[in-house]
């Protein structure tokens, strides 16, 4: 172990002098490669969809694709809408059915939705077989009267649209990937946006959003902020860098350091086809520390 560490030393010492005897071919070929490593790092995208950050090569990968491909799962965007106090009343229920109908208007990407709007259930008369909407049209009649939704925890889908006491309704809207891929891989970040803003802007009682596109979005949204926090993070070690030195000169050394390596590591993630997800995001930050 230390002849190795010491034919290693003795290599470094080496290139440290050669570089030394050829200052303008060093800094020629330096340039070339950083050159080289940011048209690398312009192919670089960011993944934040469950489905894009598995490794393509397991065999659990595989077989969730070809499930998505034999039954067409897609991505899910849900919203749960918060009863008054009172209870939902028609016009509340009448409101949140006109939305959903509004959004898949309005978006090709929603191909399907299921809600207590939805949902229809068999019923037998005489010989004929008909399948009956869950719940009537909320749309007709007394607008102000309350809707008793107490029968909702009779049925097989209880707990997929609403809670034990019926206080809360939820919905889910499913959304098509986004082909081909974008910054974001399959994921689609103005879609979720949009979606967001219609939902608060269409229904004017309490929601919370829900649904695997809505992790994704927050996902995209920490890794989005994570890079502002690493350039905090480079701000403060050039200021503590000007207190315990006295000079403005080390920290612009210390960025360019910062800044030439992470070239190196992203740029070689772009060509090599890897891309950025929340685990890679840190390399910046663990780029910075070691350049010191």
């Amino acid at each position: 172990m230390r002849s190795r560490l010491e034919n290693f030393d003795k290599l470094l010492t080496g290139m440290i002098k050669a570089s030394w005897l050829r200052p303008k071919l060093i800094l020629s070929v330096s340039l070339l490669i950083f050159i080289i490593a940011l048209f690398g790092a312009s192919r670089l995208h960011q993944v934040v969809s469950i489905e894009d950050q598995l490794d393509s090569k397991l065999q659990s990968t595989k077989d969730l694709k070809s499930l998505k491909n034999n039954f067409g799962a897609q991505s899910s965007f849900g919203f749960i809408v918060m009863a008054p106090k009172t209870g939902f009343k028609a016009i509340d229920l009448c409101l949140i059915k006109r939305a959903i109908q509004k959004i898949k208007e309005n978006h090709v990407e929603v191909k399907d939705s299921f809600s207590l709007f939805d949902i229809r259930r068999s019923k037998i008369e005489g010989n004929k077989l008909f399948y009956m909407p869950l719940i009537d049209d909320v749309c007709l009649g007394e607008p102000d009267r309350l809707v008793d939704l107490s029968f909702i925890q009779s049925t097989p889908w209880s707990q997929l649209i609403s809670g034990k006491e019926i206080k809360d309704l939820a919905f889910n809207l499913s959304l098509e990937p986004l082909n081909p891929p974008g910054t974001y891989g399959t994921f689609n970040p103005q879609l979720i946006e949009q979606l967001i803003s219609e939902v608060k802007n269409l229904i004017p009682l309490e929601t919370q959003i829900s649904g695997t596109s809505a992790q994704e979005y927050f996902t995209m949204v920490g890794l989005s902020e994570s890079q502002w926090l690493n350039f905090l993070g480079i701000l403060i070690i050039i200021l503590a860098f000007k207190w315990m030195f006295g000079s403005w000169k080390a920290g612009p050394l210390y960025f360019i350091s910062v800044i030439y390596s992470a070239a190196l590591v992203y740029g070689g993630m772009g060509w090599m086809g890897h891309p950025v997800d929340p685990l890679s995001i840190c390399l910046f930050l663990l780029l910075s520390v070691s350049s010191l």
